[in-house]
């Protein structure tokens, strides 16, 4: 399946967090995965706890710190790194660009803001 700038959505999730998701919600339907490109602002996001999937984060450019459990990660250009589902944790970032991707794919009523 092809998914194309073209027809993807582009949207704020908060004043720090730009989203261009490139999966529709009837092509999520089709396939077990979604996509999306996160244009990340000087800021924080989060903390934040999924249920009912699994969340990957890629540094395409830029660098994003993420706080897991106890831990401070920091992640440069093409680092990535994978939250489980049910961990709670927040992204820190300065201008990077990031491609997500959720299995099953994202659903925000299975996002709590802590």
């Amino acid at each position: 399946m092809k998914f194309s700038y073209d027809h993807a959505q582009r949207y704020a999730v908060s004043d720090y967090l730009e989203i261009v998701e490139y999966c529709s919600p009837k092509e999520r339907l089709q396939v077990p995965l979604d996509g999306a490109v996160g244009y990340f602002k000087k800021g924080s996001f989060g903390p934040k706890v999924n249920t009912g999937f699994t969340e990957l984060f890629f540094v395409l450019d830029g660098c994003l710190t993420i706080e897991i459990d106890t831990s401070v990660l920091h992640l440069k250009k093409e680092d990535m790194f994978i939250v489980p589902e049910g961990k709670v944790h927040t992204l820190h970032g300065d201008s990077a660009r990031l491609f997500i991707s959720c299995t099953p794919p994202f659903s925000p009523e299975k996002v709590s803001f802590l």
